[in-house]
């Protein structure tokens, strides 16, 4: 009998990022608490690469402050501030869908955005969500915004987007998964690929507002998410930080 087959060493960064995530969101990993590479690739169970991987990207996200050689550790942050950054993507991926719109699809851009509508279906299509679909549905998410958002021709909001990208949980692929919580995760996920598939549709029509109403409904479904995976951060929601 052969051994089973690793997953590829993309899907194992991206689980590593999402899994992280998820330890800072529900309270596993408090602010201001010193986070090291040792300590998490026990805690993931995966090897130093991944998690090497991972850390850089949360600095990058803002989730995590570089201490040298010391390791990282947590932001502070409040869910105010990730949710109000939330409501201004919605508004700069709404107007960019717009922009798209009226300017008409290349046919390369159509194909490519077509392509992760199949990533999501094949995603979808066995009813349930298993190991490795987080990373991989954060993949398709990612490049979806992004081809929409970089093909806008605004290069502001371009730039806007960037910096807004700075507050934790608030870019596209900033997913993070509560494995207790799958169920309600993939229908949660499902419902926002079926949103994908209605902004392509907007998008090939030329329909600006239809598309940049769908867009800002869309990406309310990080808000959601979020819910699902950090029950202890929005029970503190309002209060002081």
């Amino acid at each position: 009998m052969s051994a089973p087959v690793p997953p590829p060493l993309a899907t194992c960064q991206q689980q590593a990022v999402i899994d992280l995530r998820e330890m800072i969101l529900n309270g596993a990993l408090a602010p201001g608490q010193r986070v090291t590479e040792t300590a998490l690739t026990q805690a993931l169970r995966t090897s130093r690469t991944p998690v090497r991987y991972a850390l850089t990207a949360l600095s990058q996200e803002g989730l995590l402050t570089s201490l040298g050689k010391r390791g990282y550790m947590v932001s502070t942050f409040h869910i105010d501030d990730v949710l109000g950054a939330i409501d201004v993507r919605a508004a700069l991926e709404g107007l960019a869908a717009r922009n798209l719109a009226e300017r008409g699809l290349c046919p390369e851009l159509r194909r490519r955005l077509r392509a992760c509508l199949d990533d999501g279906d094949a995603l979808f299509a066995k009813g349930h969500l298993m190991s490795g679909d987080a990373a991989r549905y954060a993949d398709m998410n990612r490049r979806f915004h992004a081809l929409i958002t970089d093909a806008s021709g605004n290069d502001a909001l371009v730039q806007l987007l960037a910096f807004n990208r700075r507050v934790p949980f608030s870019a596209a692929g900033a997913f993070a998964f509560d494995h207790a919580e799958l169920p309600q995760q993939f229908k949660l996920l499902s419902f926002a690929h079926m949103q994908h598939h209605a902004v392509v549709q907007a998008l090939e029509q030329g329909d600006g507002t239809r598309v940049e109403a769908l867009m800002r409904e869309h990406t309310q479904a990080a808000k959601h998410s979020l819910h699902l995976a950090g029950d202890t951060l929005f029970a503190g929601a309002g209060e002081a930080p």
